[in-house]
């Protein structure tokens, strides 16, 4: 047995040739992968990103080897190392739960699993009874045929066995002792050598990749078994040679494409073989990534080839074009269905399958051997709503993104009808360029021509990569139908106070680029607020100052028209509380007593109400004697959530009285009797009233004069009310005035 057949990988084998002196060969070989590998390495340096991005889920398997879960979800069920598996016609899933020596199947319908082919025990057993009471020995590949009927390759049995529509099982190929012989006759007579993968032809055949035997056997829908590549001797392929004069080295998979050419995954040469239906074999072009114990392959409706790079951790995805992209981050762990499938991780990636149907296009189901899970990888999806023929509907965003470090070229937006292209895109016509780290949005239209469910795919393509694509879905609905319509609410405003204006906006939503028309009426509960009618922009806003304090719920009802249904916001719950305001209290109520010239003080106390109010307060003191000195603190005073006490200290002036004349008012009333003096006496009697005058006017001087009044001591007890007045804005933008009253009374 050589090392590939041991498992030993390609690499070691290349150092074991190395160490045999071979070294010119070793370096002309290393060589050559290198410049094999730059076409990828190039690729890379710009790199398409699309929003919405592919999607992974676990279809089977719960992430650790065992077996149970029959009649349960798949994703809850437990596998062990499954390493084929085949989709028949409905969409069922048939794995070969390789250490469990079961054959289970996925049903489409609710994703349910059930075992239809062996009991779990290793062996082999049960011909011609019901399959589910045979014995499998570690079976390593499924197919399904044309007709529903599920072929089993039953690995180290050496056989293929059938199970019919009844379910029973029989052997179909194989004599069950490991060799090579029967070509041209009943296969049940043949020897074959541990096969490991089968498929379905395309006339009822089968193609068996028998591994042992380095060869590709033909099973006709007759019975009889043949030849159709590789001569028997391990080595690798000659590209052109008939395929029957050629070898092969280990190959593991076959599947049978659409043509009728059959892609042969040559595991021990690294290489997908392309088995044509001229009966040559040739090379499929994998140069723009690189391959390494590559274990199956898929095909796609897009004519991708998709294949299992089991050696490399990853899935290869090859493009009709040659380009290439892959599915994993190439490093070995646990799949993560969280990171794209581009990032996430996986284990030995055992079978691959793609989808061919319009239902999930592009879809590929992965099997991780060493995490025993079935993971489904999709396109990302736009889903479109329900349009009326010959109407646009609203636009959805696709954003393409340029991941890597130099300019990328977009060549081609494929974009089939009946989805275009919006005059809001910002991507433009292709071709065109993103620089590194850019963007661009494309922004699309659905606008039906028929009746129906549409599903069809973005497809952008770029230089030097694999497209991109978007699965787009639509219905067109008839024309005259109304379409759902949806009400939005929104109010101005965290807070709502009482009294003041409140507004409260109402928008319709349609899936149509047609605004809505018609009115809204809006409800506080069952109370109607006020109908007001859609603005161009299909909007309404009704503005109210009458909502009493406590809790509201608002609503909005759209009344529909020719082609939006009547629709109805959801509740919205309002609650409309007293602004927030304060008072302010004196802090006595009994009169102050003083003597002039005494210090007092009054103290009251700010208090908010309705809330934190955070605002600055001024205060101002009347009713006080005049020259009274005033310091309030505390300065500034900010008024928030808790009491602020208020100080306000004084000082009366020395000398409190009533006004008397003044010295010249006095002269003014001598001033007549002054005038009919004799003009000899009128001199001399200026100057007695001058000398009269003259000590009163000292007096003055020495303070007892006040605003030119004289000033005489106090002579009874004088009251004086004294207003304190607190003033801010409040947060409704008014101003708030509150008063505190205080009584002074001032002693002789």
């Amino acid at each position: 047995m050589t090392a590939t057949q041991r498992g030993v990988p390609p690499s070691s084998t290349f150092s074991h040739l190395c160490a045999r002196s071979m070294r010119c060969l070793c370096l002309t070989l290393a060589a050559s992968l290198l410049a094999l590998s730059l076409p990828c390495i190039r690729a890379q340096d710009a790199v398409l990103v699309l929003t919405p991005s592919p999607t992974t889920t676990v279809a089977a398997g719960t992430g650790s080897a065992g077996y149970g879960g029959d009649g349960n979800s798949a994703s809850a069920a437990q596998l062990a190392a499954p390493s084929a598996m085949a989709r028949d016609a409905q969409g069922n899933i048939f794995l070969a739960d390789t250490r469990n020596h079961r054959i289970r199947r996925i049903a489409a319908a609710d994703g349910t699993i059930s075992t239809i082919a062996g009991t779990g025990v290793q062996g082999f057993a049960g011909d011609e009874g019901p399959a589910t009471q045979a014995q499998l020995d570690s079976p390593g590949g499924v197919a399904v045929l044309t007709d529903g009927t599920l072929v089993i390759v039953d690995t180290h049995n050496h056989r293929l066995r059938r199970v019919d529509a009844a379910g029973n099982i029989h052997t179909i190929a194989g004599t069950g002792t490991r060799g090579y012989s029967g070509d041209g006759a009943a296969a049940t007579a043949a020897q074959l050598n541990g096969p490991l993968g089968v498929a379905a032809g395309l006339a009822g055949d089968l193609y068996i990749a028998d591994a042992g035997n380095h060869c590709i056997r033909h099973l006709g829908a007759d019975g009889t078994i043949s030849t159709v590549a590789g001569d028997g001797t391990q080595g690798d392929a000659i590209d052109g040679a008939p395929a029957t004069s050629t070898h092969l080295n280990l190959p593991v998979a076959v599947t049978v494409r659409a043509d009728g050419s059959v892609l042969i995954t040559d595991r021990g040469s690294n290489r997908i073989l392309i088995l044509q239906t001229d009966g040559t074999l040739h090379t499929l072009n994998t140069a723009s990534v690189s391959l390494r114990r590559p274990s199956g392959t898929g095909t796609n409706s897009f004519g991708d080839t998709l294949i299992a790079d089991t050696g490399n951790f990853r899935v290869a995805q090859i493009s009709s074009s040659g380009a290439g992209s892959v599915l994993g981050s190439g490093e070995q762990g646990a799949p993560n269905p969280a990171l794209a499938p581009i990032a996430t991780a996986f284990g030995a990636t055992a079978s691959v399958l793609g989808t061919n149907t319009s239902a999930a296009p592009g879809q590929i189901a992965v099997l991780d051997r060493d995490h025993s899970q079935l993971l489904q990888v999709s396109l990302p999806r736009l889903a479109f709503a329900d349009t009326v023929v010959a109407t646009a509907s609203l636009p959805r965003s696709v954003v393409l993104r340029n991941a890597g470090t130099t300019a990328l070229s977009v060549t081609s937006i494929g974009l089939p009808a009946p989805f275009t292209t919006a005059a809001t895109s910002t991507c433009g016509s292709a071709p065109f360029q993103l620089a590194a780290n850019a963007n661009c949005q494309l922004d699309l239209l659905f606008t039906p021509s028929t009746i129906g469910a549409v599903s069809t795919v973005l497809e952008v393509n770029i230089a030097n990569g694999p497209p991109q694509r978007v699965t787009l879905l639509g219905n067109g609905l008839r024309t005259g139908t109304q379409l759902a319509s949806s009400v939005s609410l929104q109010t101005s405003g965290t807070l709502n106070y009482a009294g003041v204006p409140l507004a409260i906006t109402a928008a319709v939503l349609g899936s149509s680029t047609t605004a809505a028309t018609g009115n809204v009426t809006f409800l506080d509960g069952t109370t109607v607020l006020g109908t007001s009618p859609l603005n161009p922009s299909a909007q309404a806003t009704l503005t109210t100052a009458a909502l009493a304090t406590g809790a509201h719920t608002l609503s909005a009802r759209y009344s529909g028209d020719a082609l939006y249904l009547p629709s109805t916001s959801a509740a919205s719950a309002l609650t409309i509380t007293l602004a927030p305001d304060f008072t302010a209290t004196a802090s006595n109520t009994a009169p102050l007593i003083l003597h002039s010239g005494n210090p007092g003080a009054l103290s009251l106390t700010l208090q908010p109400s309705n809330g934190v109010l955070n605002r600055v307060v001024t205060i101002t003191v009347d009713g006080l004697p005049p020259g009274t000195a005033i310091n309030v603190t505390p300065i500034p005073i900010t008024l928030a959530s808790d009491p602020v006490p208020v100080n306000i200290a004084f000082k009366l002036p020395v000398s409190l009285s009533q006004a008397q004349p003044s010295s010249a008012l006095r002269l003014v009333l001598l001033a007549p009797f002054l005038l009919f003096l004799p003009a000899r006496r009128r001199a001399s009697a200026l100057l007695l009233v001058a000398l009269a005058v003259l000590p009163l006017a000292l007096q003055g001087c020495g303070g007892g004069y006040l605003g030119g009044q004289s000033v005489t001591a106090q002579s009874a007890t004088a009251t004086y009310p004294v207003t304190v007045t607190a003033t801010c804005t409040g947060v409704t933008g008014g101003t708030l005035t509150h008063t505190a009253s205080f009584t002074v009374e001032v002693q002789p």
